[in-house]
């Protein structure tokens, strides 16, 4: 079977990894809009997400040889809980993280 020109797959790739990004972001919006956290419970939450990022990042750089090889969508799963569970601990509403946008 014949494969597409690496420009489509590299432009297919982009495509997909924005797209994965930006599913992500509005999952973390609604999550943390529809909590019943004060503005520094949501501050907290925000600073985890953003250490975990830099660690995905970090390992990214350091382990991907092909970004196809490289799991984004479950990392991204693994950080939206980990910032679900806190806005449990912290009091929010579980409301917003049940469902998708």
């Amino acid at each position: 079977m014949e494969q597409p020109p690496k420009s489509e797959q590299r432009e297919f790739s982009e495509t997909s990894l924005v797209g994965t990004l930006l599913e992500f972001h509005e999952r973390v919006v609604h999550l943390l809009r529809g909590s019943s956290l004060d503005a520094n419970s949501k501050l907290r939450v925000y600073e985890r997400i953003h250490s975990l990022m830099d660690q995905l990042n970090d390992e990214f750089k350091q382990e991907v040889t092909d970004p196809r090889d490289f799991d984004l969508t479950g990392r991204l799963e693994f950080i939206y809980n980990e910032a679900t569970k806190i806005v449990e601990e912290l009091g929010g509403d579980r409301q917003a993280s049940d469902s998708k946008p």
